[in-house]
């Protein structure tokens, strides 16, 4: 869910921040499965002078194959960053030329249940590759039309953002209807979920949020203290998140001024 701006807001007015208290630290108790599958992401946007810096964390359970780290493509004679998933067949995140960025969130539904390229026998395609499709586009018109031409009945459910400028694009699919709704990116926005529990991950991450960025002097700063922030009696909820089985794998930053793009992949090493 998307913090700092109501979904549908006016594209023409501020965002409307929920303030919240510094006493952010609450006390941690889940039930999960050990065998649960794990995909969650935190992505963050902080509008600066002339563009944004775009900042997404990727979880992921140990027991997966390491994904490959973006590396530049060509989509249509424009250069286009992303990684690749341990299929091969998608990506969950993808920056162009043209300074538009894509990243796709799971939800929480279906976060149990692994994506058709990962078992080779669900007749539904992979969610990646709905970023594949949209990669290309040149800015906000083009990319609203890509995401309509998406039909939804073919992929598992998902939520996805999607960053031109100022204007921010969520599409939320629950497998059979597709919405789209608009943003304008007039105060730093956060996007989060959790396979354990989307509700208590806000409860913890989005007072964070308030605290070390949208009330903070230096909001790129604090959208790096953010990023990288985890409570060590309740590492699954954090925003760097860890336990047994699973854990907070790599961040990707993007800087994007006009259509300058500039990009960073940190792979994130196992925290003691």
């Amino acid at each position: 869910q998307p913090h700092g701006a109501s979904p549908g807001a006016d594209r023409n007015a501020a965002g409307g921040g929920r303030a919240s208290g510094a006493g952010f630290v609450r006390s941690c108790a889940v039930d999960a499965s050990p065998g649960e599958l794990l995909s969650v992401c935190t992505v963050s946007i902080v509008p600066r002078s002339g563009g944004f810096r775009f900042v997404c964390n990727r979880d992921e359970m140990l027991s997966r194959p390491a994904a490959l780290p973006p590396i530049r493509w060509t989509f249509g004679g424009v250069p286009v960053w992303h990684p690749l998933g341990p299929g091969g067949v998608g990506t969950w995140f993808a920056a162009n030329g043209h300074g538009v960025v894509v990243a796709l969130l799971n939800r929480q539904q279906q976060l149990d249940t692994p994506d058709p390229s990962e078992t080779g026998t669900a007749t539904k395609r992979s969610r990646g590759q709905i970023v594949l499709a949209l990669a290309g586009a040149s800015g906000i018109v083009p990319l609203r039309a890509a995401l309509g031409a998406i039909e939804p009945s073919h992929y598992p459910a998902f939520s996805l953002v999607a960053v031109v400028h100022r204007e921010v694009i969520v599409a939320t699919s629950n497998g059979q209807r597709l919405s789209l709704d608009d943003l304008y990116l007039s105060r730093p926005l956060v996007f989060t979920s959790s396979s354990l529990s989307d509700s208590e991950a806000e409860k913890r991450r989005l007072p964070l949020f308030d605290a070390l960025v949208l009330r903070s002097r230096d909001s790129l700063a604090g959208q790096q203290a953010f990023h990288d922030h985890r409570w060590q009696e309740c590492s699954e909820f954090s925003v760097r998140m860890q336990r047994a089985d699973a854990r907070t794998v790599s961040r990707t930053a993007v800087d994007v001024i006009g259509r300058q793009v500039s990009l960073i992949y940190e792979p994130l090493p196992v925290e003691t």
